[in-house]
């Protein structure tokens, strides 16, 4: 077996990459997950320093991605032994639809819990109607922005500017009646899944339990849909309110993102 280098590199074409790799994928993912590999250490990994593959490291010391040549999978346990010996590497964040790296992570697990429920939204749901109909959401415009962030407890701030809006990186809703926004939704891009729209949603806490995120996911997903997209949502998996309301507009859990400690 080669001697295994790992190798910094700023990877003009890391989405390129990415895509490449996500391709392969055998369930959902989304733009939390995409983020965690964009934004994060890439290394190039040598073998007798020839490249066969890339990696990448969030927050230090998390692995987010592992992507080996064929010719080098079937030792990709004593690869990952050397990067984690290399590297300092603590954990990783594994998706389920990716089997390859959620096995070779457990064999050196001494935690394993869910991270984030991913879940597809690409058959229409046959469930009940939306409690508010889609004449009552609308886009929003990109200066109003700073007023949905006030109003919302600055649920998009981080993920929503009227840059990125103008942009075209988001686009985001809002649920109102009467003049009063009941909650808002948001549909983001994957960028290295074209086709891939994940839809999120925020309610009004004194307009919660009344099927808003509901009616907003259910809305969302429809507009993806009649554009040919596929729509998807995700959530922290300790949120049940979310999980509850994205289930009961029809989607379905194909992934699990897996946080898994070495």
């Amino acid at each position: 077996m080669g001697r295994y280098t790992f190798q910094h590199d700023g990877a003009a074409d890391r989405l390129e990459l990415l895509t490449e790799y996500a391709r392969r994928l055998t369930g959902v993912t989304d733009d939390f997950w995409e983020h965690h590999i964009l934004d994060a250490r890439l290394y190039r990994i040598l073998a007798d320093g020839a490249p066969v593959g890339w990696l990448t490291l969030a927050e230090g010391a998390r692995l987010t991605a592992l992507d080996i040549a064929p010719a080098h999978r079937s030792r990709a346990s004593g690869l990952l032994d050397a990067a984690v010996d290399a590297l300092g590497i603590t954990c990783a964040w594994a998706p389920t639809c990716d089997e390859g790296l959620l096995a070779l992570c457990l064999d050196r697990a001494r935690a394993v819990r869910p991270q984030a429920y991913l879940f597809d939204g690409a058959t229409p749901p046959a469930v009940r109607p939306p409690e508010y109909p889609r004449a009552l959401l609308r886009r929003i415009a990109p200066g109003e922005m700073a007023e949905v962030n006030r109003l919302s407890d600055g649920f998009f701030a981080n993920d929503a500017t009227e840059d990125s809006l103008r942009a075209g990186e988001q686009e985001v809703y809002v649920l109102e009646d009467g003049g009063k926004a009941l909650g808002w939704g948001i549909i983001v891009p994957v960028r290295s899944r074209p086709g891939y729209m994940a839809c999120g949603m925020v309610t009004r806490e004194d307009m919660r339990r009344r099927g808003v995120g509901r009616s907003v996911q259910l809305h969302l997903g429809d507009i993806c849909r009649e554009s040919g997209q596929r729509p998807l949502s995700g959530c922290w998996w300790r949120n049940e309110a979310s999980r509850r309301t994205i289930e009961s507009a029809g989607r379905y859990t194909t992934t699990t993102l897996v946080d898994i400690t070495f």
